[in-house]
């Protein structure tokens, strides 16, 4: 019932007008028809393979960034199955790990610009995988602090839960006419895009390259792109690329999502100066919880105390804080964004009240109008000389008052704080300085003289 819910959604959005420009990438654009009928032949494809009795209903996918590559999603999702994005820069060691642990059945590849398809023989079935054949839409591998990275099992229902709740949020206020999709295609952030241009019915279109800021650039000029979403560390590429090329123009912006790192006061600054008519919303969330389970509308007016917030939850979320000491405290997530589970791994779920809560391990505050911030990780809290430090919150500090990319580490009892070269040394100790003084806490400054 639920996967067919979801495929109402995909059918619904593939009802456009057929003369319509629907999809689009650096190479060309394909109308709603040639769309469907790309959907049509690898859905038939794959619904042969996976006749077999032992079928997981599995796709790892391996190509460029093109409109096959999702026309694939969109032919294995309505045939029911899951899939596996794969990247062609990760290494080949890591690629048979993740196509043996997700017990794909299917590989589709692609050779001088058509796709092919290879059968794949599964020896030992996944138990996981195996109880949840027809519930799981897509696994991702997120990049664990330690081993091996971790499967994230993530099922229709979970999708179903986030698009509901993206559309509670955005049913009056989403206007775009065109979503982009540049983010990792083996991230979840190319979800985010995908379930915006699904559910608002609006063309998509996708970079060849998403490190390559003239793909971004070209793409956004080409096809008026109205909404995208990027990391915080692409939008300040975004900026340096837009001074540096003022030729090129943007304007067609009308909504900017942010997500994945902590957004800066600066950046929004410089965003708002560039594009006076764009919207910003700032987006959190754990692989683990299906995209994004918090929101935040960024004010023009810029009065935050703090960094800019991840805001409230998405509806359907709920959470609670645990104390990690006095200061700190621990973000736990409740709701049916909730992941399967991890291929290889245990889940990390606790049970509290009878309510399974994921813990993020991720460091919160909440302010009078219960806005919540994120303050980092736990494991960026270390303890020096019997005081507890957050390393992000240093880093974040020297980033905002120096402009430059900053790192905290710890070693024998000690902080170091590695910043990016300015080629003004005396100016940049004067700096320097004033920062420790006003910013830092008291046990967080060195005790010898600290004059250049």
């Amino acid at each position: 019932m639920i996967q067919k819910s979801f495929k109402i959604y995909l059918k619904n959005y593939l009802k456009e007008r057929d003369e319509k420009i629907v999809i689009s990438d650096n190479n060309g654009t394909c109308n709603n028809e040639q769309f469907k009928e790309k959907i049509s032949l690898y859905k038939k494809i794959l619904e042969k393979k996976w006749k077999k009795k032992n079928s997981t209903k599995g796709l790892a996918i391996l190509l460029e960034r093109n409109i096959d590559y999702l026309a694939l999603i969109f032919a294995c999702w309505l045939s029911g199955g899951y899939y596996v994005p794969l990247s062609l820069d990760s290494i080949i060691k890591n690629r048979k790990y993740q196509i043996k642990s997700s017990n794909v059945d299917i590989l589709a590849i692609s050779k001088n610009g058509k796709v092919f398809f290879k059968s794949l023989k599964i020896k030992d079935k996944n138990k996981i995988i195996k109880k949840n054949k027809g519930k799981i839409a897509y696994i991702v591998f997120t990049s664990g602090s330690t081993g091996q990275k971790k499967g994230v099992i993530i099922s229709y229902k979970n999708i179903l839960s986030y698009m509901k709740g993206v559309h509670q949020i955005f049913k009056n206020k989403f206007i775009s006419k065109s979503v982009l999709i540049n983010g990792e295609l083996t991230f979840d952030i190319s979800v985010a895009d995908l379930v915006f241009a699904i559910l608002f019915k609006t063309e998509i279109s996708i970079t060849s390259d998403s490190k390559n800021l003239l793909s971004l650039f070209s793409m956004i000029e080409k096809r008026k792109i109205e909404s995208i979403y990027v990391v915080p560390s692409t939008l300040k590429k975004i900026i340096e690329f837009t001074k540096q090329n003022k030729d090129l123009k943007i304007n067609s912006l009308k909504q900017i999502n942010c997500g994945g790192e902590v957004l800066e006061h600066q950046d929004v600054k410089q965003i708002f100066k560039l594009m006076k008519n764009v919207s910003i919303y700032n987006f959190y969330g754990p692989t683990e919880f299906t995209v994004n389970c918090f929101f935040h509308k960024v004010e023009k007016n810029l009065k935050y105390k703090k960094n800019i917030p991840i805001g409230k939850t998405i509806p359907g979320i709920k959470y609670i804080t645990k104390n990690i000491d006095n200061n700190n405290k621990e973000l736990l997530l409740n709701g049916s964004q909730l992941m399967i589970g991890y291929l290889n791994s245990k889940s990390p779920n606790v049970k509290i009240n009878n309510k399974i809560f994921y813990p993020t391990k991720d460091i919160v505050s909440i302010d009078q109008k219960k806005n919540v911030y994120f303050e980092g990780r736990i494991e960026s809290y270390v303890k020096i000389q019997g005081y507890r430090v957050n390393l992000n919150r240093i880093e974040n500090i020297f980033k905002q008052n120096l402009g430059l990319n900053t790192k905290a580490i710890v070693n024998h009892n000690l902080i170091y704080i590695f910043v990016e070269s300015t080629g003004k040394p005396k100016k940049f100790f004067s700096q320097t300085k004033k920062i420790l003084e006003n910013y830092l806490e008291r046990y967080e400054r060195p005790k010898k003289n600290y004059d250049h």
